[in-house]
């Protein structure tokens, strides 16, 4: 069997269903390595010689000389580029899906990053926090719920911007199903609700979520054990 031309570092994570799915929809072999981010494997010298930043998702293209991307959205942006997939051709609407790319990775990631964090692991005295992160995630679904409005994606047509996106609403109903609220109400977000239907019928998105779902359980109970996840709701 040949080697795959790309190597992913991951772990079960929406930053890293990102690239899953690109991943799937373009139809790219890979190898996926798992990181034990709860047992702190991505601070250790071999991952850190990797990504001295201790992130995953890190990708290794071995049709480029073994080179290492790090950041999801970097790696998006060179997938996209490299196979000419999920980027419009004309500049002003790649312009639009860079700028939705931008809100996922400067607003709803680094937000509901933070909201998960105190719904989930610090559960004691963080009334502030929980309302701080807790509105911005309301306010942040309202602006996208607003761009969806009469239209299928979020920069129009499919691209890299929904590819970054929808793994975190992903995750949202995995979360929920845990009894962690993070205020995405389908009756309040009716477009983000349909949004998410299309994309998780698309079989590359869906692909690339099961690759993840099928470590849920086994990442589920090393957070667990490193007391990073709680079952219950705060």
């Amino acid at each position: 069997m040949a080697t795959p031309p790309y190597r992913l570092y991951g772990a079960v994570t929406p930053n890293v269903g990102k690239v899953t799915a690109l991943l799937e929809e373009i139809g790219a072999s890979y190898d996926l390595v798992m990181i034990d981010v709860a047992g702190g494997e991505q601070h250790q010298p071999p991952f850190a010689a990797i990504n001295p930043n201790a992130k995953v998702p890190v990708l290794e293209d071995r049709e480029a000389g073994g080179l290492r991307l790090a950041e999801s959205g970097a790696i998006l942006l060179y997938l996209a580029e490299k196979h000419g997939a999920m980027l419009p051709a004309d500049p002003v609407k790649r312009a639009v899906a860079y700028q939705w790319l931008m809100f996922q990775m400067s607003g709803i990631g680094p937000m509901l990053g933070q909201l998960r964090h105190f719904r989930m692991v610090a559960l004691a005295g963080n009334d502030h926090a929980l309302a701080r992160y807790g509105d911005e995630a309301v306010r942040l679904f309202t602006v996208l719920n607003n761009q969806l409005q009469g239209q299928d994606f979020v920069a129009d047509t499919l691209t890299i911007a929904d590819f970054a996106l929808y793994p975190w609403f992903h995750f949202i109903d995995i979360y929920r199903a845990q009894g962690i609220d993070f205020g995405l109400d389908p009756v309040r977000f009716p477009a983000i609700a349909q949004w998410q239907e299309r994309c998780r019928t698309r079989p590359s998105m869906a692909k690339g979520m099961a690759v993840l779902e099928a470590r849920l359980e086994e990442a589920i109970a090393a957070l667990r054990q490193a007391g990073r996840w709680s079952d219950a709701p705060a």
